[in-house]
């Protein structure tokens, strides 16, 4: 999709941030830090010898875009930041003001749109969990943007006096909890199972067929639905086709 030799790719959440490098010959493995690790020059990977050009997905804040971008042109001058926008590749925003959107959101949406030209839903798993149907026409027809698995526990961890857990310790488990910790783990799965029958049921409806879960903990939910794809790396792949029309329009 690039004719540049060679390319690094990063994707930036809300504290952490994942890179690779696309050259002729392939990809590099996904690699992932803190997002300040980055930022402080702690992060060294000799993949970025020889890099032309930088491609950024980020929905950090925009003071940290800009310490990134200066950060970024130590490696290379050429650096582009995806952004939301109204239409792209027949893919067509709901959003009023599309720059709103979270990039991660629109370009996952891309990346799924031009792998099938059919209606889909795509499911991000992340701090937030979000959800976004598309028809078969490219018009996206909303979504939604739920707590992710994480920020639930850690908000049950920091507002309740006495609900302890340990939040590292995932369980996946549906059964009624019979401690507190069970309890908050089990009740997080049990809740990321009716949020996939919601899902599957509404896709049922609609009649779309196409199930893309991409995020973190998207492998928890990726086995409750049907017909579902795992694509860890959809943000990247539609980094690339945002790139590739910038400037020339599509």
């Amino acid at each position: 999709m690039s004719g540049l030799p060679k390319v690094l790719e990063i994707d930036i959440g809300n504290t952490q941030l994942k890179w690779r490098v696309v050259g002729q010959v392939g990809k590099t493995a996904v690699q992932r830090a803190s997002t300040e690790a980055f930022l402080a020059g702690d992060v060294q990977d000799a993949a970025f010898s020889g890099v032309t050009r930088v491609r950024v997905a980020s929905v950090a804040s925009d003071a940290i875009n800009e310490r990134l971008r200066l950060s970024l042109q130590a490696i290379c001058s050429q650096v582009f930041f995806a952004q939301s926008v109204a239409q792209m590749y027949d893919l067509v925003n709901a959003y009023e003001r599309p720059e709103k959107m979270g990039v991660d959101r629109w370009l996952g949406m891309l990346a799924a749109w031009q792998r099938q030209r059919s209606g889909l839903c795509v499911i991000d798993c992340g701090s937030a969990i979000t959800v976004d149907w598309v028809d078969a026409q490219g018009q996206h027809l909303g979504g939604y943007i739920i707590p992710g698995l994480r920020m639930m526990q850690t908000s049950l961890l920091n507002n309740t006096a006495r609900v302890k857990f340990d939040p590292q310790s995932f369980g996946w488990d549906e059964a009624p909890g019979v401690t507190t910790e069970a309890c908050v783990k089990n009740g997080s799965s049990y809740l990321l199972s009716a949020l996939a029958e919601k899902i599957q049921r509404q896709a049922d409806e609609k009649g779309i067929q196409s199930l893309v879960v991409t995020g973190g903990d998207g492998h928890f939910l990726v086995d409750y639905l049907r017909r579902a794809q795992w694509e860890p790396e959809l943000v990247m792949e539609g980094l690339a086709w945002a790139d590739q029309c910038s400037g020339v329009g599509c």
